[in-house]
């Protein structure tokens, strides 16, 4: 009934306290100016814990005043009164991180910023060349950690190629710089002579060697560094496009 008094509500004494409780929401919802959540919450705190031991006893809260500071923080101490504004108890400026710790008395009037992720260099599920345990292997993107700029990778040779998942598939930590995208021939051009890693006929490894031949049906002729077949140097393999890619020297040499 003390609100009803505060404000003067024409209500019944002996009306049920269902009727009660809708006669106050309806004047609580056309206050002029509307109602501040955060002020209504700290004023009804400061009236608990200044009450008395009465009221401070039977509702648990400890004795002190909650005490609005010029910097707008929220705390325990004494003699709140006097940095309290009339009207709700709290001055309009002042700053509430959230409701849980009004209660706990300890507002911080900085707000939690959310920490925007950027999306991932190459994104999660493309096919790249990635160096793992010292050899070039294919393999697909499965996660990506931006504090540490790694990347999860599965190799694609692993497990059975029947098999649409990825049980059974082994899975490497690799760094950024050790990732590669796949060539776009679209926006490529290739001159003989130059170093690549390119992907070896019927396997999934890539390997070092120079291009020396470029052909107009997507295939790039590769010689391999070191290929011998029956003792003998091969001196050209055949590689699509994608699979040839144009990277750092000082990855090749590695």
């Amino acid at each position: 009934m003390a609100y009803t008094t505060e404000f003067d509500l024409d209500v019944n004494p002996d009306m049920s306290r269902a009727d009660l409780a809708t006669a106050v929401a309806k004047h609580f919802g056309v206050l002029d100016p509307p109602v501040n959540e955060d002020d209504v919450l700290l004023e009804f705190m400061h009236r608990v814990t200044a009450s008395g031991p009465a009221m401070g006893a039977s509702a648990g809260y400890a004795r002190s005043h909650v005490s609005v500071g010029r910097g707008g923080g929220i705390g325990s101490g004494i003699g709140g009164h006097e940095n309290v504004h009339h009207g709700y108890g709290v001055p309009r400026n002042a700053k509430v991180r959230d409701r849980d710790n009004a209660v706990a008395g300890g507002g911080s009037s900085k707000k939690r910023r959310r920490r925007v992720s950027k999306p991932p260099p190459i994104p999660i599920g493309t096919r790249v060349c990635a160096r793992v345990k010292g050899n070039w292997i294919m393999a697909r993107t499965t996660r990506w950690s931006s504090r540490s700029q790694v990347y999860e990778v599965v190799d694609e040779d692993a497990g059975d190629d029947d098999d649409a998942s990825d049980s059974g598939k082994a899975y490497h930590k690799v760094s950024l710089a050790h990732v590669l995208r796949l060539t776009d021939p679209d926006t490529t051009h290739f001159s003989r002579g130059e170093r690549v890693l390119a992907l070896f006929p019927q396997t999934t490894s890539f390997y070092a060697g120079d291009i020396v031949q470029v052909s107009r049906n997507g295939m790039i002729g590769v010689r391999f560094d070191d290929d011998e077949e029956d003792g003998r140097l091969v001196r050209k393999r055949p590689v699509p496009a994608p699979f040839v890619i144009r990277c750092p020297v000082e990855l090749l040499e590695e």
